[in-house]
């Protein structure tokens, strides 16, 4: 439990246990803040079955970042 904010880990960041949960994969358990579920979002097993996936924020942001990532590097390799 993180002391200095009074959170468990279900309630804690999984990379920065002071901050509060912004959103939580419901197959593992462990939650990511507004700040790494905007910024860095990341699916534990993006390639392995989870039948929470259909609804699950995490890897909905996990696939516009991949998206936005591959349109930037599409516009940038079209830049003379």
């Amino acid at each position: 439990m993180s002391q200095e904010a009074g959170l468990t880990s279900a309630q804690s960041c999984r990379h920065h246990p002071q901050r509060p949960v912004a959103a939580l994969c419901q197959k593992y358990g462990h939650g990511l803040c507004a700040d790494c579920l905007e910024n860095h979002p990341h699916c534990p097993d993006p390639d392995i079955f989870c039948r929470h996936r259909p609804q699950c924020i995490i890897h909905h942001q996990y696939k516009e970042a991949l998206r936005s990532n591959r349109t930037n590097d599409q516009a940038q390799g079209s830049q003379p």
